[in-house]
């Protein structure tokens, strides 16, 4: 406490009380992660420096500055910085009229193609070394990530820049069907991330069909003779970005305590035509690619006495659920079983996580459909929200005006975004990420330990 005597009442004291006001202003700012001018969620060319260490018991911090510049394309998207992103997110009136004023990453495959010739600058400047260094929480809990994609590698660097810290692992699997000069873009971003690598078998893959799952279980097998030792496994499409900061990640999933959340969906919803008759795969005259058909052939039963239940193509995998896959036969067998189906990654996780007799590690006991699932949150029409107005196959594809929503969700990622459709939802959510990482705030946990599926 400030304490002032007769004396210095008129002089010192009012000095004494302004920088005590404004020390504890810059303290509530630094945790809160905003600023005042101007008006963004951004932390601003020069504003907050970059913090690191961590925490004590009594709470205190040290705060230093590791980098000698700091650019403006390592946070949010470039030509956007005057969008508001703080009205955005609690839900005010937000203008359109604002173009970016530069292409919104500027990092086209010639860009990137030339600016990885120096790895350090690189990482530096696009953003890779943003965050304050990860925790002994975080050290400890290493997570793998699939990255599956088959154009814009813009996309996935802003994808790729908000999950990325070092100590964990990556897989891009680059769809054989992408042209070359993406593969390269690709690989020369990689070859600058020391734990970030491209999956060893690469698929040529077919909508809706079996080599889509193939390329997932590529990744697993290469991330398995990884030397970083991941607990958890997630699997992305480069059009989903996170919600959740890798410390917040990192506290769910250490509730989670090895469950899988892998979703579940019986009855009317399990689509039953796409795994009762066999497909197979025919010419595209208009693609020149293959295409699947449905056949009037009934396919047989599952092995094993497995009974099917549908899911979705992604998931968060315990290290036990990923070693199971690859490793037990009777997951291989139903793998197998798999190859004439349609969109067989919407069956093959979901059915192993919920049969309770092939006793897979995270597996799930109770009714498939009974229990929420949080691994991905989308917008499906007409039965969910879509303020951005913009649709693909019945799923949203979020705008700023769906940034409210987004910020409450307690799902891990959200699919799916366009980097050509309203960059300002992914501009500010980078912005929120960043300012949550670096503020280092108190997360609560007690919903997620509420979750049925989650072990005691």
């Amino acid at each position: 406490m400030v304490r002032c005597g007769r004396r210095w009442k008129l002089a010192v004291c009012p000095v004494l009380l302004t920088v005590c006001a404004l020390y504890v202003l810059q303290i509530v700012l630094l945790h809160s992660g905003t600023q005042t001018a101007p008006r963004s969620l951004g932390l601003g060319h020069n504003f907050w420096k970059e913090r690191g260490g961590s925490a004590d018991s009594r709470r205190t911090f040290t705060l230093f500055d590791p980098f000698s510049r700091d650019y403006s394309d390592s946070v949010g998207l470039k030509g956007l910085q005057g969008f508001d992103c703080v009205a955005a997110i609690e839900g005010f009136p937000v203008s359109f009229d604002q173009k970016p004023s530069a292409p919104v990453v500027g990092l086209s495959e010639n860009t990137l193609t030339e600016r990885t010739g120096d790895c350090q600058s690189f990482r530096e400047r696009h953003g890779y070394r943003r965050y304050r260094q990860p925790s002994e929480e975080e050290v400890r809990f290493p997570l793998a990530f699939n990255v599956l994609l088959y154009k814009d590698v813009e996309q996935l660097h802003v994808l790729l820049r908000a999950i990325y810290r070092p100590h964990n692992s990556y897989c891009l699997h680059v769809d054989g069907h992408a042209a070359p000069k993406m593969y390269e873009s690709t690989r020369r971003l990689a070859s600058c991330l020391p734990n970030v690598f491209l999956a060893s078998r690469r698929e040529n893959i077919t909508y809706a069909g079996f080599s889509r799952l193939q390329a997932d279980i590529n990744c697993m097998e290469d991330h398995w003779k990884s030397p970083v030792a991941w607990m958890y496994l997630i699997n992305l499409p480069s059009q989903q970005f996170p919600l959740k900061t890798n410390m917040e990640l990192v506290k769910i999933l250490t509730v989670y305590n090895g469950s899988n959340d892998i979703e579940g969906l019986v009855g009317d919803r399990m689509l039953k035509q796409r795994f009762t008759f066999k497909h197979v795969y025919l010419p595209d005259g208009a693609t020149g690619r293959l295409k699947l058909e449905r056949t009037k052939d009934k396919h047989e039963d599952p092995p094993h006495g497995i009974k099917v239940v549908k899911g979705s193509a992604y998931g968060v995998f315990s290290r036990g659920f990923v070693d199971f896959v690859l490793h037990d036969q009777r997951a291989k067998d139903l793998l197998n079983w798999c190859r004439p189906v349609s969109s067989p990654d919407e069956y093959y996780w979901a059915t192993l996580h919920h049969n309770p007799h092939l006793h897979v590690p995270g597996g799930y006991q109770g009714a498939p459909d009974k229990k929420p699932w949080l691994a991905v949150y989308a917008s499906w029409i007409p039965r969910d929200p879509c303020h951005s107005g913009k649709t693909t196959r019945g799923i949203c594809i979020f705008g700023a005006r769906d940034l409210p929503q987004l910020v409450a969700r307690k799902e891990l990622f959200a699919n799916k975004f366009y980097l050509d459709f309203q960059p300002q939802a992914l501009h500010c959510l980078d912005q929120w990420l960043v300012n949550k990482s670096r503020a280092a705030l108190p997360f609560d946990t007690l919903y997620y330990r509420q979750l049925p599926f989650v072990k005691k």
